[in-house]
């Protein structure tokens, strides 16, 4: 059995189901890959790829559990870093009860992760999406102080529109 080729074109299988927008065969493919190739390179962004597809069918308890295993089988990959912010929206998406984990989860992005730096677009969308939950929460200072920093690191993010809405809505 080539075991390289079998992972190669259960890869290309993903990869064409996503470009079909064939959702249920995307997850059920990535699901495989991810049970049977625990130790290939790509299983870090195979479980980044489940979590969103998860997250796109609006099952967000299973995108929360794909993008934490993410993050605990491989702390140092790019793909689990990249987790961080789609598992603050899963957890946002199911309410008010998970805002604090939201919460926790993007700190950890924006506070002393080495892998992380400003310059990465998840740096960027974490202020974003901390700056929206404190808004969203009535911690007006708190979004402000986000937004304003989110505003002065990245004059020409397209979301400056809603940043400066939601700075001025909170400033009222």
């Amino acid at each position: 059995k080539n075991d390289t080729g079998y992972g190669d074109a259960l890869w290309h299988g993903i990869e064409l189901y996503d470009q079909a927008s064939n959702l249920p065969s995307a997850i059920s493919a990535l699901e495989l890959f991810v049970a049977e190739r625990p130790d290939d390179s790509l299983a870090p962004e195979a479980l980044l790829r489940l979590g969103r597809s998860y997250q796109a069918a609006g099952l967000f308890d299973k995108a929360i559990t794909a993008f934490q295993r993410n993050q605990f089988r491989y702390p140092q990959s790019l793909a689990a870093s990249e987790s961080a912010v789609p598992l603050a929206e899963a957890f946002i998406a199911k309410g008010p009860d998970s805002y604090n984990k939201a919460e926790s989860v993007l700190l950890s992005v924006i506070e002393n992760n080495p892998l992380i730096t400003p310059e990465a677009e998840e740096f960027k969308d974490a202020l974003f999406q901390l700056g929206q939950l404190y808004y969203r929460t009535g911690r007006y200072e708190e979004a402000v102080a986000k937004l304003e920093e989110m505003s002065n690191r990245y004059h020409d993010d397209p979301r400056m529109g809603e940043m400066v809405f939601l700075m001025a809505d909170s400033y009222r």
